[in-house]
């Protein structure tokens, strides 16, 4: 019990400190809010795209099954993407 009152504690003073007198760790660049946005933008794109899948599986009346899976599978591929996207936008510079 004590270490879980310690963690809190821990957290609760560092929330207090970065209000106070906030870091320079913490503050976002431009750069990395352009890349976010095209992260974002190219995992979104895929999920619109690949949403078409699950859809035809739904008009070819499959199993609930299938239809489900292909929803998580473009969901996995579109959020790779994006991830894939933005670190290598952080690799190369921006």
């Amino acid at each position: 019990m004590s270490k879980i009152v310690a963690i809190v504690a821990a957290m609760v003073v560092r929330i207090v400190v970065e209000m106070a007198a906030p870091s320079e760790t913490y503050q976002i660049d431009v750069r990395d809010k352009d890349i976010n946005r095209r992260g974002d933008y190219v995992a979104g794109l895929i999920l619109s795209v690949g949403m078409v899948l699950p859809l035809g599986l739904t008009l070819a009346e499959l199993d609930h099954f299938w239809i489900a899976n292909a929803v998580y599978a473009v969901f996995v591929v579109s959020m790779s993407a994006g991830a894939i996207v933005k670190i290598v936008a952080y690799r190369r510079g921006w």
